[in-house]
């Protein structure tokens, strides 16, 4: 029954839990369902019951499935008084809010809803699929057949009745044999006895539709006219008809002409655009419009295949079109504007205004945005339009914990709104970027905290008590982000035996983009819970063992492992390695990318180095 509690609004203590009793009194514990705080009772029986609850709790007296509540009355002595009853989903019920002992009872009176059911109602449909009745009282949806149906209903409680159509408005709604005012749901008095018919289905008749429209231009103000949802056309011409019960939508010009007057049969009416009118009778539409005036301004361009240029606003949907170098472009004084949008894989580099002499050029944080607005325009103007395919040739990683805590909450975007990662899971995910991807957001409001570092560092939010973190990028940048409790630090100690340069012996990275030099053959650093830390070996003949235990190479040849403690790494020869002059005379004989593409010369980012002595590098190239 929690659904139930959205219609009312609680006044719900929330000083310490005091115990309080509430009594039901209760006829048929079969009629009903009793609840404290949405947890179902057991053990309920006829007659008194005294339930243990705190104060600020709420108990709800429901009716089962076909039942009724006949009342729910508070009672004190020569007290009383009938609580409200309510109904969501077929279901009535009552809801008592507890604050203290005041020693009331409730008494609560049920009957089987078809003894209360007395009274009948003759309903009477043309197509039950197009009707939906409902006792709004109890919120009983009456099952309906074509025809005469024969509706019981409870007087007392069920004094009206609600008929709605499925789809379009119903034709004619009557009660005994008096046609009620048009409506599009009506909700109905009832008694003993009435009769309603419902008639949904229009007649076979032809109404004629015309148009009056006055203003310069006026005849070019009408784009659009759909019937039931389907083009039409010459609608314009003498003898347009369409039939009774028909949606006639109407689109109009909007953009480039204002609407001085709109009378539908000589009745004034708002135009809104689209306008729809459901077609019951001849109809006129007078339209009386006033075109608005227009200026013109330059648009130079180098490559309009990379953009999308709108005239007005981005919903108008007025594209402009354009071709390389300068176009002249015609815009309403009411709307002094065009909206640019660049195309998938393309930016814009720069948009500048010029008049006059005077030039005004947006900022970057006005040409990151996914819509650009180019506004406002005068005449004259010449707008200069530079773009640039986009090459995210940096590259920073994105790690993340305890995502489970913060399902459906954690956000990580790009500046322009757009997600660089799919799947949010913990771990790693590498980001590429270009300086224009700055500054990403990370939005971290979940129900359990959240702990964001850059590099290692904390990061404070946008501002205090703001669950949103606004983060520039830098090439092998580390943006961690650890739900629930923040993460430790720990140390990670190396000791790189049998060498003097422990420098050119191995090559050390944390957060899969970060070096870590060594600054001798024994040296320690910190690094976050969850690190993952990789050494490559730089020539053969080397053993690297972590907590005492020699770990696998990889296919690349470096080891890895996370740093979930403090962490002893031991670097040493097994004695079968070739000397370190050997290497140092080696030449380059391969370069790759840290996504293993080969690559003539270096990139930005991790390269992967291949010796002529077989040995293995990872270089940071900025």
């Amino acid at each position: 029954m929690k659904k139930l509690l959205t219609l009312l609004t609680f006044s719900l203590l929330t000083l310490t839990a005091l115990a309080v009793d509430v009594r039901l009194d209760i006829d048929d514990p079969a009629r009903v369902e009793i609840s404290v705080d949405d947890v179902v009772q057991t053990g309920i029986k006829a007659g008194l019951n005294t339930l243990d609850v705190n104060s600020g709790s709420y108990v709800t007296v429901a009716a089962t499935p076909g039942n009724m509540l006949v009342s729910v009355t508070e009672t004190n002595g020569d007290y009383k008084y009938d609580m409200s009853i309510y109904a969501e989903d077929g279901r009535q019920f009552s809801i008592i809010n507890v604050y203290s002992d005041y020693g009331d009872t409730y008494v609560v009176v049920s009957a089987p809803a078809g003894d209360l059911r007395t009274a009948t109602l003759a309903l009477t449909v043309d197509n039950a699929e197009a009707v939906t009745a409902v006792f709004p009282a109890t919120e009983t949806t009456v099952a309906l057949q074509n025809g005469l149906n024969s509706v019981k209903f409870n007087p007392e409680q069920e004094k009206t009745i609600r008929l709605t159509p499925t789809g379009k408005d119903f034709y004619k709604v009557e009660k005994n044999g008096v046609a009620l005012p048009a409506s599009y749901s009506y909700t109905v008095d009832i008694a003993d006895g009435d009769a309603i018919s419902v008639t949904s289905q229009y007649p076979d008749v032809d109404y004629s539709v015309t148009f009056a429209l006055t203003g310069n231009g006026a005849e070019d103000f009408i784009t659009a006219v759909d019937v039931d949802g389907k083009p039409v056309f010459g609608y314009l011409e003498p003898g347009f008809t369409v039939k009774a019960g028909s949606e006639l939508k109407i689109t109009g010009n909007t953009r480039d002409y204002e609407v001085l007057e709109f009378r539908i049969n000589g009745v004034a009416a708002a135009f809104a655009n689209p306008t729809t009118i459901l077609v019951t009778d001849n109809v006129e539409l007078a339209v009386s419009v006033r075109q608005y005036a227009v200026f013109n301004v330059t648009v130079d361009i180098d490559d309009p295949s990379r953009v999308t240029l709108y005239n007005g606003y981005r919903y108008n949907n007025v594209v402009v079109p354009l071709k390389a170098g300068l176009n002249s472009v015609s815009i309403t004084r009411n709307t002094p504007r065009m909206a640019l949008v660049a195309c998938e894989g393309f930016y814009v580099e720069s948009a500048s205004f010029t008049n006059g002499g005077t030039t005004e050029h947006l900022s970057v944080e006005d040409l990151q945005q996914p819509v650009i607005d180019l506004s406002p325009l005068y005449d004259d103007d010449i707008v200069t339009i530079r773009t640039a395919a986009i090459t995210r040739d940096q590259t920073a990683v994105l790690y993340l914990h305890g995502m489970a805590l913060a399902e459906g909450y954690f956000a990580f975007t790009r500046a322009d709104g757009s997600a660089p990662v799919a799947d949010l899971a913990d771990g790693y995910h590498t980001i590429p970027f270009f300086s224009r991807d700055n500054p990403f957001r990370a939005a971290t409001g979940a129900p359990v905290e959240a702990h964001v570092y850059l590099n290692d560092e904390a990061m404070e939010p946008e501002f205090t008590g703001s669950y949103n973190y606004n983060v520039t990028f830098g090439e092998a940048d580390v943006l961690k982000v650890y739900y629930g409790e923040a993460p430790a630090r720990y140390d990670v100690s190396i000791d790189i035996d049998g060498t003097d340069d422990p420098e050119a012996a191995v090559s050390i990275t944390r957060d899969r983009l970060q070096p870590v030099v060594p600054a001798a053959a024994h040296s320690t650093f910190r690094a976050l819970h969850g690190t993952e830390i990789s050494i490559l070996p730089q020539a053969e003949g080397w053993k690297i063992s972590v907590g005492g235990q020699e770990l696998t190479p990889g296919a690349d040849g470096a080891v890895a492992f996370t740093v979930e403690a403090d962490t002893q790494v031991t670097v040493a020869r097994d004695g079968s390695g070739i000397s370190d002059a050997a290497a140092d005379t080696a030449t380059e004989t391969a370069r790759y990318t840290a996504d293993g593409v080969r690559v003539d010369a270096p990139v930005k980012g991790v390269n992967i180095v291949r010796y002529s002595d077989g040995t293995v590098r990872k270089v940071i190239v900025r």
